[in-house]
């Protein structure tokens, strides 16, 4: 198995965030499950600089429609709008980043926007039983 694979089974996401959480004003309850892969943890280590100082609770970080998508509630009045932006700042970097590795996947992939891996993590694919698309759930 290469490093790479093992690496990706032992990226805890959840934990991820729940440390990068810890001293900010985000809210993480117990209850919520925070699914992505490990080449996503630079622009999820982002967000969450630009966002913590904001009284907000997360309700969902996933990946399951082959970008990043993020969910909260505001706790207090806040600025929205800096939030949303910031998200959507994550968002559109996820579309570029691959999952696995990290590295740029766009230029490959530009008319296939359902994978999340770039073209050398898609080639070992097979290999760790990814297809990097919303079918690794099943």
């Amino acid at each position: 198995m290469s490093d790479l694979y093992n690496q990706d089974v032992s990226f805890d996401s959840t934990l991820f965030v729940r440390l990068l959480c810890a001293n900010t004003k985000i809210v993480v309850p117990n209850y919520i499950e925070i699914t992505f892969q490990a080449g996503w943890k630079n622009i999820v280590e982002e967000l969450i600089k630009s966002i913590s100082r904001y009284p907000i609770e997360l309700v969902q970080i996933s990946d399951l429609y082959s970008l990043l998508d993020v969910r909260f509630e505001v706790l207090k009045q806040t600025r929205e709008v800096n939030i949303w932006r910031a998200i959507d700042q994550a968002r559109q970097l996820s579309k570029t980043t691959c999952a696995q590795c990290g590295n740029d996947k766009n230029s490959w992939e530009r008319n296939i926007p359902s994978h999340k891996l770039c073209k050398s993590c898609f080639k070992n694919s097979g290999r760790n039983n990814k297809t990097g698309t919303w079918l690794d759930k099943y």
